[in-house]
């Protein structure tokens, strides 16, 4: 909780520092008209130099119907790479600045269907296949503490440079949430 909070405060003064000092107030002022895209940009001021844009990540528009009658996407958001590093330290892996580092975009959803189904999936993007692989093997941890807790999660790899987390309260429903995303193998 306290990161998040921190984040403006702590790295966010250091990109207006680093754009006061190669330009006065009126980079500073610059900052304002054109705000970073993405935690990303915060964290990697040669990337804000770039505007290296966030890859858009997004569910499909029918993931409610396609998991059947009673289904909702209850709630859809993206995290960013200071989230998904706070996700991978909490989970307990280590070096989680550097698996968080090759981010390129994200989506995270919570689905709710009847009789208590409860899914969550966090789908990821990432500039490389390297940095995808990096982000998977940090998961580890995260993935062995949601079982402790009596969850169902996974890992897929749909692709070389995207990683899913899926997170659900059975098997079953973790199986259905993967079919209708066609990341079922």
């Amino acid at each position: 909780l306290k990161d998040p909070l921190l984040f403006p405060y702590t790295s966010g003064i250091q990109l207006a520092l680093g754009a006061f000092t190669n330009g006065g107030f009126e980079a500073v002022d610059g900052l304002f008209a054109t705000p970073p895209d993405s935690t990303e940009q915060v964290l990697h001021p040669e990337k804000f130099a770039t505007r290296e844009k966030p890859v858009e990540v997004a569910f499909p528009e029918d993931l409610a119907s396609r998991l059947g009658d009673g289904w909702k996407v209850s709630l859809q958001d993206t995290l960013g790479e200071v989230l998904l590093e706070v996700v991978l330290r909490d989970g307990g892996a280590s070096a989680t600045n550097d698996a968080a580092a090759g981010w390129g975009g994200d989506r995270v959803a919570l689905l709710e269907g009847p009789g208590g189904a409860k899914a969550v999936v966090m789908d990821t993007a990432w500039d490389t296949a390297d940095d995808a692989s990096e982000f998977e093997a940090a998961l580890g941890p995260t993935v062995d503490k949601l079982k402790g807790l009596g969850r169902s999660p996974t890992i897929l790899r749909p692709a070389e440079n995207r990683v899913v987390l899926v997170s659900a309260e059975s098997p079953d429903t973790l199986g259905r949430v993967a079919n209708a995303l066609g990341l079922a193998g």
